[in-house]
């Protein structure tokens, strides 16, 4: 399911690495923000990605985490993922009903959860001004962020929106992502305009038609 890419090789240290990013003090809102975008550019690098659509396959391999999946019906609420910790592994589960574009954005989204795992009591202590809803809300929308940036990265949207690649549908099966994922990056990053005001999104749990399944468009750096 994820393996259809040319697999990447991951420096064995490589979520040590992503995590000494991540300072040791309570954040606002807007600067885990950028901490996720910032993870998420640093992350591409260490992975020497050529490519518009990120592999993914080798967050099977590492030994630090586990990736499994389970049927909707086994998961809470119908949800499209979630991060844990078994037997003291911390572990993502996936919701295997999903369709594969969904589930590459859930898995992006959830290792931004796996990076912050042991830290979200400091790191994100002030989020939320003490409702604990309001909180939980913003930790999604900063790993969907996360997310957003290392499957969509804007360096990439402008050298491809340059050459003249602006459908949104185009580019969505360039980066293999849903077709909201890539209407909603295109609108937070200015591409087009919204055509009503910007919203957060949990594209993790809002069920969308994917772009059709077929290989993607491979768009390599020259």
């Amino acid at each position: 399911m994820f393996n259809d890419l040319p697999t990447l090789r991951a420096p064995a240290d490589i979520l040590p690495q992503l995590r000494k990013l991540i300072p040791q003090r309570p954040l606002t809102y807007g600067q885990a923000l950028t901490l996720a975008e910032r993870q998420a550019g640093a992350l591409r690098r260490l992975l020497n990605n050529k490519q518009a659509a990120l592999d993914l396959s080798w967050l099977f391999a590492l030994e630090e985490i586990n990736v499994t999946f389970r049927p909707e019906f086994r998961m809470p609420d119908h949800t499209s993922g979630l991060t844990t910790r078994i037997n003291d592994v911390l572990t993502i589960v996936m919701n295997a009903s999903e369709g594969r574009l969904r589930q590459r954005f859930t898995l992006a989204h959830e290792l931004k959860h796996v990076l912050d795992f042991d830290l979200v009591d400091t790191t994100y202590s002030r989020l939320g001004r003490g409702d604990a809803k309001r909180q939980g809300d913003q930790i999604e929308w900063i790993c969907n962020r996360f997310a957003a940036c290392l499957l969509m990265p804007k360096v990439w949207l402008n050298r491809l929106w340059a050459r003249g690649i602006q459908d949104p549908l185009a580019l969505a099966h360039v980066f293999q992502v849903s077709a909201e994922a890539m209407a909603i990056r295109l609108e937070t990053l200015g591409f087009v305009s919204a055509s009503e005001p910007p919203r957060d999104t949990f594209f993790r749990q809002t069920i969308v038609p994917d772009p059709p399944a077929t290989a993607p468009i491979i768009c390599s750096i020259a």
